[in-house]
């Protein structure tokens, strides 16, 4: 929706978002029933099972009414459910959560987004129609499988890295990264909030032709990320170690050695995010999906060679090279993208 996908440009106003929520709670139940099924396997626990399957249809249509706001150009109102879901479930994860039982847990998430949902809801004036469903997984099935894949690269690289320094380095090694990516969790918060935020802006510019101004975008997130980890690592080391001891506990001493290795591996993957996003608001999000589908296993090689060595240090070190290349090949990509692009063509041409 925000990349104003050709695919679905049929879709406007309210079918627009009627069709897109639609598809998001359909989705969200069939993935409950998974979940459900996976968790009762795994657990034996009855009431876990339906409470964490309960939340898929939850947060599927939470993340849906945002992207529905953002695209009816209320961008507050997004950022406020957003503030709301965490105001709900924080407070009642402290209250209620004395346990430290998961099910409380989720359920504290599930009030916390159900408020969220509530918001939306009300704010969009969003509607349930099956129908719509049917329509929009129609229109935007193609497109919609090359960002599931492109979403799945992006994200399972950081949770692969983990496995694969288990296997080795060991699990005292995997704590360490772990650790250190507590201590960065701030700025991984802020990266992922900045490039949903972006994402209007650089679909703009594309509408606009305005190469300068996509180039601008994807260079000020590198830049901004970069320089808001070096800084966050700077106040990080300047915290008493009874503080960090207190949030870390055993591992607070390899997560502090680590956090410098993890940051420069955050900051070289937001060099590459910026290219990301203009690449996708001028319909290039396949080509986009190939760089990361080649430099996935590539990285992974380089994560294993340096935890075996170097522990959890080594592993973002072999990120790190991973995420340079990749950085390269994606301004690569933006640059000669660029220079062919036309908002006509971006209008006419399908995005995959």
């Amino acid at each position: 929706m925000i990349f104003n996908e050709s695919s679905v440009a049929g879709h406007k106003g309210r079918m627009r978002s009627t069709a897109n929520l639609s598809t998001n709670m359909v989705l969200g139940l069939f993935f409950g029933v998974i979940v459900f099924l996976v968790a009762i396997i795994l657990s034996r626990d009855v009431l876990l099972s339906v409470v964490f399957a309960s939340a898929m249809p939850l947060v599927l249509i939470q993340d849906g009414l945002r992207y529905v706001m953002i695209d009816e150009g209320a961008p507050k109102w997004a950022f406020a459910s957003e503030v709301l879901w965490l105001a709900v479930q924080v407070p009642l994860m402290i209250l209620i959560a004395s346990q430290r039982s998961l099910t409380e847990f989720i359920i504290c998430w599930e009030v916390g987004a159900a408020a969220s949902v509530l918001v939306g809801v009300w704010r969009t004036g969003a509607r349930f129609a099956i129908g719509s469903c049917v329509a929009w997984l129609k229109d935007g099935y193609r497109v919609g499988f090359v960002y599931a894949v492109d979403f799945m690269l992006s994200s399972g690289i950081n949770q692969l890295t983990v496995f694969v320094l288990v296997i080795t380095g060991g699990f005292q090694a995997s704590g360490d990264l772990r650790a250190a990516q507590i201590l960065l969790m701030p700025i991984m918060v802020f990266t992922l909030g900045v490039s949903f935020a972006l994402s209007p802006e650089v679909t703009r510019f594309a509408r606009q032709g305005s190469k300068r101004g996509l180039q601008l975008v994807a260079a000020g997130y590198g830049a901004g990320v970069t320089a808001l980890s070096v800084g966050w690592v700077l106040a990080v080391g300047l915290l008493p170690s009874s503080v960090v001891s207190a949030m870390l506990g055993e591992s607070a001493v390899g997560g502090l050695d680590t956090l410098p290795f993890a940051a420069g591996a955050v900051c070289l993957l937001g060099i590459s995010v910026g290219p990301g996003l203009a690449l996708r608001a001028i319909g290039k999000v396949k080509n986009s999906m190939y760089i990361k589908a080649v430099m996935a296993p590539i990285t992974l090689v380089f994560v294993a060679i340096g935890s075996a060595g170097y522990g959890a240090g080594g592993s973002q070190v072999g990120l790190m090279i991973g995420n340079s290349i990749r950085s390269v090949s994606s301004w690569l990509l933006l640059s000669r993208s660029l220079s062919s692009f036309s908002p006509e063509a971006r209008r006419s041409s399908e995005s995959v």
